[in-house]
């Protein structure tokens, strides 16, 4: 599922950066990274919470924001 991930939107506005965030994703244990609907984010998909976690802590060093999301199968999950 990781390798067929795919946005067109990746090769518009600033391919560079989307590229630079996607190898920084793939690099810390992402099953694959791309850009988000229209672009307002880089997401990667993980085997586990805990990869996706180490991969979090990772990634704040050189981004600004940087959070682990996870599916709901419907409505807001109660924390």
């Amino acid at each position: 599922l990781g390798e067929s991930l795919g946005n067109l939107f990746q090769q518009v506005g600033d391919p560079a950066e989307t590229r630079r965030l996607r190898l920084l994703l793939l690099e810390n244990g992402a099953l694959g990274a791309c850009l988000t609907g229209s672009g307002a984010a880089v997401y990667g998909l993980f085997r586990d919470q805990g990869s996706a976690s180490r991969c979090r802590d990772r990634v704040r060093r050189q981004v600004a924001r940087a959070f682990v999301a996870s599916p709901v199968s419907r409505g807001v999950q109660p924390e």
